[in-house]
């Protein structure tokens, strides 16, 4: 949910007067989701479109059941998205090695990749039962700029990212 102000309307009580660093992290991953069915990616529960624009920070395979399925493989992508948010994508394996074989290509020649910034897009495939499903395709990276690299740097070192996903819960 976006905050429904114009800045204007707001009054100076209000405003925090602090300089907001980039990348922009607020305790907890931005909670992004791709629909399979769809082709859609979502942000919580708002529809953003079928482009997916991020600089990779970090991602991890975990083998676990979420969200109600049963047991899998997940790839986690952290990222800064286009608003300049660390975000979290968490993919089901299927959706998700497109999108892995670039990540892995990047360590084979020796890249860092969290230097590019790349585009996930769907792409539709035949499923078994003759309908259609969408896995995720790296449909094109760029370089960052310098000040970017230097900001995401600065940030992994801050050690304050965290794996958080939205309506999972550690076992105590």
């Amino acid at each position: 949910m976006k905050l429904l102000l114009k800045l204007k309307q707001v009054p100076n009580f209000a405003r925090a007067n602090r300089k907001i660093s980039w990348p922009i992290y607020a305790g907890a991953p931005r909670q992004w989701r791709f629909d399979g069915r769809s082709g859609e990616f979502r942000v919580g529960s708002t529809i953003a479109g079928k482009l997916l624009e991020a600089i990779v920070l970090d991602f991890r395979w975990i083998r676990e059941d979420r969200f109600g399925r049963e047991t899998q493989y997940w790839l986690d992508l952290a990222f800064v998205d286009k608003d300049g948010r660390v975000s979290i994508l968490p993919l089901k394996k299927d959706s998700s090695v497109n999108a892995f074989e670039f990540l892995s290509d990047c360590f084979e020649k020796d890249l860092f990749p969290y230097a590019f910034r790349i585009y996930l897009e769907p792409q539709p495939m035949a499923a078994e039962d003759g309908g259609i499903f969408y896995v995720l395709q790296v449909k094109g990276c760029k370089p960052i700029e310098q000040s970017e690299f230097d900001a995401i740097l600065d940030f992994q070192k801050s050690d304050r990212f965290q794996w958080i996903l939205a309506g999972e819960v550690d076992e105590p």
